[in-house]
């Protein structure tokens, strides 16, 4: 179980995630169901894609072992109580080197493909071995630092709420989803960038009304002439 703690997620708060993740493994015990917790960082965005195409493509290059380090920390390390509960391991470490084995030998991506296939169309698993020709959106517009420094926070709640506002998500039920907008980001929390360096890019497709999401996407990033730290991203475990 994954529960997220941070500006972009439900929870907000440690305390509040915690008292989630306690509660939800009592509630599985109790189904006679073995359980474990692992609360994540949302403080910023994990990895560097926001939005479903973009994501997609992010998560295929995390299969073939290039992804982010961050979001493969947070995969590894839910991935490897996985495997423990499953008793397909007995301890952490074995899980995450047997994870990493499946990476690097081509099989979690394989594994992938096929669950692609099996939805029933056989030229998808085609079409995930190229990436590169996924849609695109019309536009991609980078996002330049204002000034030199630290990025000391990046808001994932706003960022998420720019992506909706472009399209990427839905405000209504009904709302339609425009699958190829989004943001890729071209830097994280703690990292130095100079006056002009790109922060991100903003992937949209031009409308009216967008105006507001660039408004939310530019405060996003607070910087600081003092050197930061970087985001801690498992922030407790529970069993």
């Amino acid at each position: 179980l994954d529960v997220t703690c941070g500006s972009g997620a439900f929870m907000t708060n440690l305390e509040d995630a915690s008292h989630l993740a306690k509660l939800m493994i009592t509630i599985g015990k109790s189904c006679g169901k073995s359980m474990a917790a692992v609360i994540t960082s949302m403080e910023e965005p994990l990895g560097y894609a926001i939005g479903n195409i973009l994501e997609v493509k992010e998560a295929i290059m995390a299969l073939h072992g290039q992804g982010p380090d961050d979001l493969m920390e947070v995969v590894y390390k839910l991935g490897s109580y996985m495997l423990l509960l499953a008793d397909r391991t007995d301890n952490l470490s074995d899980a995450r080197k047997l994870m990493e084995e499946q990476v690097n030998n081509g099989k979690a991506y394989a594994k992938f493909r096929e669950w692609v296939v099996l939805q029933g169309d056989a030229s998808a698993g085609k079409l995930v071995d190229m990436p590169a020709s996924f849609p695109r959106a019309e536009r991609i517009d980078v996002i330049t630092a204002e000034e030199d420094g630290y990025i000391k926070l990046i808001d994932a709640k706003a960022l998420g709420t720019a992506v909706m506002m472009l399209g990427g998500g839905r405000k209504e039920k009904g709302d339609s989803i425009d699958e190829t907008a989004g943001i890729v980001l071209h830097a994280k929390v703690a990292d130095y960038v100079k006056k002009g360096d790109p922060l991100l890019e903003v992937h949209w497709n031009p409308k009216d009304g967008r105006e507001e999401a660039f408004q939310l996407i530019r405060k996003a990033f607070v910087m600081s002439k003092e050197k930061t730290e970087p985001v801690k991203l498992i922030l407790g475990e529970f069993t």
